[in-house]
């Protein structure tokens, strides 16, 4: 199994200006197999070509990724083929938010087909506006080899867990987004926070993830870390990464 890193990983960091660069400094740091480079990072401020000549160098494998409507699920299919991404990873944003699973299936439906003309597959992300199962109706309309991009915290918005998710995206998913979290009582006991921490401490079950998808390319680290007081947590972000790593790597060491 491919375990990487994705820009996410590092969403603090990079909103306080780590660059494409500095996040391949970090990714050649801990020796990952992968790098997803997804919508925090602009794709038109990045050198494709040494960009991937420099991840290759350290035999790093470059998926790309981005969210929006039908324009930018084509760009980024267009994308993925030349810098030689297996995969597309996309978010379906605010524009389709209103839409049916079929016009949202219609709208996407040119880009998977240029993403597999590409050798690469779409892989849509679960997200804030579909439930798992709509999403799968949208994968399944679209064909051309169209997948999902399965992360293990974003379908809480729709009070959606692990299991649920699995069973409704499991057969289609291509590359897993691990996010550990863990949920807590607020102190009054009217409500619930949930909140980012190191893979492996928190909720999420990566030995369930590992025996129940077995279609997925790349394990790919996110974090959810949360701020310190009022201050963004830029070195916390950094610090915990190898410890989610070494999680990662030991429950797909078990396959």
């Amino acid at each position: 199994m491919r375990i990487g890193l994705g820009s996410y990983a590092y969403p603090w960091n990079i909103q306080r200006g780590m660059t494409a660069d500095g996040f391949l400094d970090e990714a050649i740091k801990h020796q990952v197999d992968v790098v997803q480079v997804c919508d925090n990072l602009c794709p038109a401020e990045i050198e494709w070509d040494s960009f991937g000549k420099r991840a290759a160098d350290h035999a790093i494998q470059v998926e790309v990724g981005q969210i929006g409507g039908r324009d930018e699920a084509v760009q980024i299919a267009r994308l993925a083929g030349k810098v030689g991404s297996p995969i597309a990873r996309f978010v379906i944003g605010q524009a389709l938010a209103t839409q049916s699973v079929s016009e949202v299936a219609d709208d996407l439906r040119e880009a998977a087909k240029i993403a597999a003309d590409n050798g690469v597959r779409l892989a849509l992300e679960n997200h804030d506006f579909f439930k798992s199962h709509q999403l799968a109706e949208i994968v399944q309309a679209i064909g051309h080899g169209c997948g999902v991009t399965l992360d293990t915290a974003n379908s809480l918005s729709n009070l959606e867990g692990t299991e649920c998710i699995v069973h409704h995206l499991g057969a289609h998913a291509l590359c897993l987004h691990a996010k550990d979290v863990a949920v807590e009582r607020e102190f009054h006991m009217y409500g619930f926070r949930v909140f980012g921490v190191p893979a492996g401490t928190g909720s999420v079950d990566f030995a369930y993830l590992r025996d129940n998808l077995p279609n997925i390319q790349s394990v790919i680290l996110e974090q959810w870390c949360p701020p310190v007081g009022n201050h963004p947590p830029l070195d916390q972000e950094k610090q915990t990464v190898a410890q989610s790593l070494r999680h990662l790597r030991s429950v797909w060491a078990e396959l």
